[in-house]
């Protein structure tokens, strides 16, 4: 109901005509956010956010992710990579939640593994 969600929105070319709460939920990040960083919010907030209000953060959905994003944006003095926080949140999902995860506990997520095409068996090789 606020007009200027509505004007960003339009200017988005309504990308967001059905994910309203998703449109409100990175303006209301992006509002908060002063400074511009190259590291990630969630690499921040390992830097100094308590893993208690990290976990009640990570494990909020969409709908109900604005107060703990708010409060931790501001323990982590507004400043992010402000296009990767606005992707993150447009994504919003298990995958971005163990991708936060991995940043704030300063480890690097685990790459892909491809098995190796000599090393499988003749029965694995059938499947």
């Amino acid at each position: 109901m606020i007009e200027a969600t509505h004007a960003l929105n339009m200017a988005l070319g309504g990308a967001f005509q059905n994910r309203a709460d998703t449109l409100a939920l990175i303006a209301v990040a992006l509002a908060n956010i002063r400074t511009t960083s190259a590291q990630s919010a969630a690499a921040r907030m390992g830097e100094s956010l308590s893993a208690l209000r990290f976990q009640t953060l990570i494990r909020s959905d969409t709908a109900t992710l604005i107060r703990p994003l708010r409060r931790a944006l501001i323990q982590i003095d507004s400043t992010a990579d402000v296009g990767r926080l606005a992707h993150d949140l447009f994504y919003w999902s298990d995958k971005t939640r163990n991708d936060w995860c991995f940043a704030y506990y300063g480890a690097a997520a685990p790459a892909p593994q491809t098995p190796d095409i000599q090393t499988l068996s003749v029965s694995e090789a059938e499947e």
